[in-house]
């Protein structure tokens, strides 16, 4: 496997897993300005599965930066 086509397919992937995060945020974004645009008054709580989906969300994240990391290291440089 040449060196250029190795690297496209790092690329193609880390694509994909950036896209994969970006969609991850909306969702908590999504999930946390329910609860933040309503008044004290309106009494909106985050349910459980609200704070679940947050946190499972938000690992996800870091194991896509991770992963990203992780692929970075993998391109072969010029010099290789």
């Amino acid at each position: 496997m040449n060196r250029d086509y190795y690297n496209k397919l790092i690329e193609e992937e880390i694509k994909n897993l950036l896209e994969k995060e970006e969609e991850l945020c909306r969702e908590i974004t999504e999930i946390a300005t329910i609860f933040e645009y309503h008044s004290k008054e309106e009494c909106v709580n985050l349910s459980i599965r609200d704070i679940f989906d947050i946190n499972e969300k938000r690992q996800q994240m870091f194991t896509i930066s991770e992963l990203i990391h992780n692929l970075d290291k993998l391109r072969i440089k010029e010099s290789e």
